[in-house]
């Protein structure tokens, strides 16, 4: 029954299974789940296959963290046309360098960011957003 709820949900889901006994794991899902016939075989890896489950835990959070910011300062500056970098900045908590550093993201990514020198702040072109889907 859990061979078919794996195979159910799809290997890309699995970051780490670990079955400890004498088993047969179906052929799909060989390479993502691990079979140790033993408790002190499974202590020999056991080191490793934290560090692997932290690492990736750390990739996801990051990369959480970061879509949300860049999305934010999308949305702030698609709200409220004129937001300087300080008001960016000290909403999100952090750093006025990694604001300038999304804004470039996103400008490389496709958005139509510019510097308005009048409102002496951020502003979309024509007020528009690929990402909204206003263009």
């Amino acid at each position: 029954m859990l061979w078919n709820y794996y195979l159910e949900i799809g290997t890309n889901a699995l970051e780490a299974v670990i079955v400890v006994g004498n088993t047969d794991v179906p052929k799909q899902l060989k390479k993502r789940i691990k079979v140790y016939f033993g408790f002190e075989e499974l202590c020999q890896d056991l080191k490793y296959i934290l560090l692997s489950a932290y690492r990736s835990h750390k990739k996801t959070v990051n990369f959480s963290a970061t879509l949300a910011n860049a999305i934010v300062i999308l949305s702030k500056i698609r709200c409220c046309p004129g937001i300087t970098t300080v008001q960016l900045s000290e909403e999100l908590e952090i750093s006025q360098r990694s604001v300038q550093r999304y804004i470039a993201t996103l400008t490389a990514a496709g958005e139509w960011i510019e510097y308005d020198k009048i409102l002496r702040g951020w502003k979309l072109t024509d007020g528009k957003s690929v990402l909204w889907g206003d263009w």
